[in-house]
């Protein structure tokens, strides 16, 4: 990790433990045990380090979509789950990812900087949806757009509850509104889709012949 890197993963701790309007230059760059003139040399603003923890966000959206779309070329029901499991998983795993879903939700951010991570991810969750849709994993009666847009909300509400520290059996709280969400969209074959992606032995009455 160089230098600047460091400088964003400690802004992105702060901010993820104080939020955008409890952080500050200096105490930033009390965490990597540098002088606030010292940042304010690479990033003059608190403004420009929170831009590079939101395009985060936007760089694990790009990178979840393509490992789903490279792990799944020929299935578009798995390549959805992946993606969504995916982006979760980093939420957990990267600490500027979750501060990034943690200042969605942040009031005092200012205005328009939310918007290329949030568009970045319902353009994402639309495409795999519509894919899904298409390929007939997805019932023709359930609407496209309405689908994508509850998926939206539903997984990057979780993400955001649990980057504030909603952490307490977050892993299997997140499961449990992936499956949720697989049967509203009614994913054709479900069990076996979350299965084949999560690595679990499959459940219900559906595969129990299988």
């Amino acid at each position: 990790m160089n230098a600047r890197e460091s400088m964003i993963r400690a802004a992105a701790s702060e901010m993820l433990a104080d939020g955008y309007a409890g952080s500050s230059l200096a105490s930033i760059a009390a965490r990597i045990d540098l002088t606030k003139g010292a940042l304010a040399r690479e990033f003059p603003t608190k403004d420009l380090l929170a831009h590079e923890v939101l395009a985060a966000m936007a760089t694990a959206i790009q990178r979840e979509h393509a490992i789903a779309r490279a792990e799944y070329p020929d299935s578009p029901a798995r390549r959805l789950v992946r993606f969504l499991v995916g982006f979760d998983d980093s939420v957990r795993r990267e600490v500027e990812v979750a501060a990034a879903t943690s200042l969605l939700a942040d009031r005092v951010l200012p205005a328009g900087m939310t918007l290329p991570p949030i568009d970045a991810w319902r353009a994402a969750v639309g495409e795999v949806v519509g894919e899904a849709h298409a390929a007939g994993d997805i019932p023709a009666n359930v609407g496209v757009a309405a689908s994508a847009q509850f998926l939206s909300v539903a997984n990057l509400g979780n993400a955001v509850l649990e980057a504030r520290g909603d952490v307490d059996g977050a892993l299997e709280r997140s499961r449990s509104i992936l499956r949720l969400a697989m049967r509203a969209i009614e994913l054709v074959d479900m069990e076996r889709v979350l299965a084949d992606v999560l690595g679990e032995e499959p459940v219900g009455p559906d595969l129990a012949a299988a």
